[in-house]
């Protein structure tokens, strides 16, 4: 397995007291598979794949990547070189892309920020950026543009050329079409499916939408409370649902 995540919990102190965020959380991707991670808001999708980035730390379990292991409680910064090495291949996609970026910094430079920490030469970085923009469906020209000059799914479309810049074997998209319309939105999943398929790339798809999921991945975990629930090939999970909360999305998906 390309990424593997074993035994994950993280909680976190609220007004009400403590709470778990992630209970027990074992997932795991193949190199070149899409699998969705599926799951209301407040189901602990967002900090597993935090977790998985390195961004957070957990407060028990491991997380390893193309065959290195790490203790998922200690920071990213001072975990082994091999790991640091090894999660070089990992990237992620946010929610919503125009915070990702910085509003001061034009796209091509934002971009190029993907390999900017890999002794690449700047001149080459720029290069690298342009093609990746170009393979995302952006013309070079956007490189000049701010952030705020873009559409929300141009700047998608750019968010996910900063990822693939590096030419990671796996990206984590963290809720990458919430933020869009329904027609952006398919245009998104679309690509992403090209990408993986071209480059031979694994996605770790993080949704609430049933639908798209089903429509990407090849299999699927559901995310309810923090904890895994169920998982499985998507159609199984969308036909025959086991668990409560499956039912729950698939019944939503149903009445729309």
């Amino acid at each position: 397995m390309l990424l593997e995540v074993a035994g994950i919990r993280k909680s976190y102190e609220s007004q009400k007291g403590s709470f778990d965020a992630l209970d027990d959380v074992t997932l795991n991707v193949g190199a070149g598979e899409i699998v969705g991670l599926i799951g209301t808001s407040g189901s602990g999708k967002s900090t597993l794949a935090s977790v998985v980035a390195g961004l957070e730390t957990a407060d028990a379990g491991t997380v390893a990547f193309d065959g290195v292991c790490s203790d998922a409680t200690i920071p990213l910064r001072k975990r082994s070189g091999a790991f640091r090495k090894a999660a070089a291949g990992l990237q992620m996609v946010f929610q919503h892309p125009a915070s990702s970026f910085s509003d001061r910094m034009r796209i091509g430079k934002g971009v190029a920020e993907g390999v900017a920490y890999r002794g690449i030469p700047k001149g080459e970085r720029l290069e690298r950026a342009l093609a990746a923009l170009e393979h995302v469906g952006l013309p070079r020209a956007y490189a000049d543009k701010y952030p705020w000059e873009l559409s929300g799914g141009e700047c998608q479309r750019a968010a996910i050329a900063r990822a693939i810049v590096g030419s990671p074997k796996l990206i984590v998209c963290d809720e990458p079409t919430s933020a869009l319309d329904v027609t952006v939105q398919a245009q998104v999943v679309n690509l992403l499916a090209r990408l993986c398929s071209e480059r031979g790339m694994a996605c770790l798809f993080i949704s609430h939408d049933l639908a798209l999921v089903r429509g990407l991945c090849s299999r699927a975990y559901v995310i309810d409370a923090g904890a895994v629930v169920e998982d499985g090939p998507v159609e199984r999970l969308f036909d025959a649902p086991g668990a409560d909360a499956t039912k729950r999305l698939v019944a939503s998906v149903v009445a729309i």
